[in-house]
């Protein structure tokens, strides 16, 4: 049996980074304020308080202040980052034997055989960082055995952000090492996906009194129901491989109970007509309540 060992980058919000750099900022912040307060003779409670050196140097003490505060604010950036950079870093490994591979990626552990089925995705989010080495910035996974599918997604800007500055300065592109990983399995074949990785929602979206499965439902579920899909009038969603139309009440066509959008593919745009999407799985959608007029082409 082989086993491979990896570091793989866990993909959060970086609202986390800003939350951990607010706790830095107020920590240094408080303890400036104790420092100069107590030791250096910014009595705080009264002007009387102030020692004698800083009342005659009005403009020194408002520097001594201000300042180091300030410098603080950019100090504390570095450790913060470091730190969550640590928190992104995960551990995993495969275990290869002849007939099958598991993975322990994170809590999960997923069995793989030659029937396995894995698609993976490149999603950029930034044209800028195409220049500078960090692109793609982030990697989808939908992996599916015995009628299960797994989803993962994974960030390599942080992954990115660890190689050292003499590798980034070459613009050698930071690479997944769960990809790596995945493509030292012999018997698996990865497929690459020009369509968005839906994961399906584990929660119903409901359209009137239509129940939705993002992912798996398509528009054939309106017929016969109190509504239809306005196919005359479909909209592209600027900037993003979405196409949407209104879904209208069929006793009153101008009532507008929801919006659907069905994934397209970015590089080769498609006519996007009736016929094709109706055989499309929905993958995003809301419910309205709204009067919109018919389009001229209805």
């Amino acid at each position: 049996m082989k086993v491979m060992a990896f570091r793989y980058n866990r993909y959060h919000s970086t609202i986390s980074l800003v939350i951990l750099l607010g706790i830095f900022w107020i920590f240094g912040f408080l303890f400036w304020s104790w420092l100069i307060n107590n030791y250096l003779g910014f009595h705080l409670d009264s002007y009387e308080g102030i020692a004698p050196f800083w009342r005659e140097r009005i403009g020194w003490a408002l520097v001594a202040a201000i300042v180091p505060p300030l410098i603080w604010m950019i100090v504390a950036v570095f450790p913060a980052k470091k730190i969550w950079l640590f928190w992104m870093e995960g551990q995993g490994r495969i275990e290869i034997s002849r007939q099958d591979a598991v993975l322990y990626y994170g809590n999960r552990q997923i069995r793989f055989d030659q029937y396995t089925k894995i698609s993976y995705q490149k999603v950029d989010f930034n044209i800028r960082a195409s220049a500078n080495g960090t692109h793609p910035i982030v990697y989808r996974y939908r992996i599916e055995q015995d009628g299960e599918s797994y989803f993962f997604t994974e960030s390599l800007r942080e992954l990115y952000q660890k190689i050292s500055f003499s590798v980034r300065i070459q613009e050698i592109r930071a690479e997944s090492s769960l990809y790596q990983a995945l493509m030292a399995i012999p018997f698996i074949t990865m497929n690459y996906e020009t369509t968005p990785l839906v994961q399906p929602s584990e929660e119903l979206l409901w359209i009137g009194e239509v129940a939705i499965t993002t992912g798996e439902t398509k528009p054939d579920i309106f017929d016969g129901s109190p509504y239809y899909v306005d196919y005359q009038n479909p909209e592209r969603v600027e900037g993003v491989p979405l196409t949407c139309c209104y879904v209208r009440e069929r006793s009153n066509p101008e009532h507008v109970v929801g919006e659907i959008g069905w994934a397209d593919d970015p590089e080769h745009i498609r006519e996007m007509t009736e016929e094709l999407l109706r055989h499309l799985p929905i993958i995003d959608g809301v419910a309205l309540d709204e009067v919109i007029e018919i389009g001229p082409d209805y």
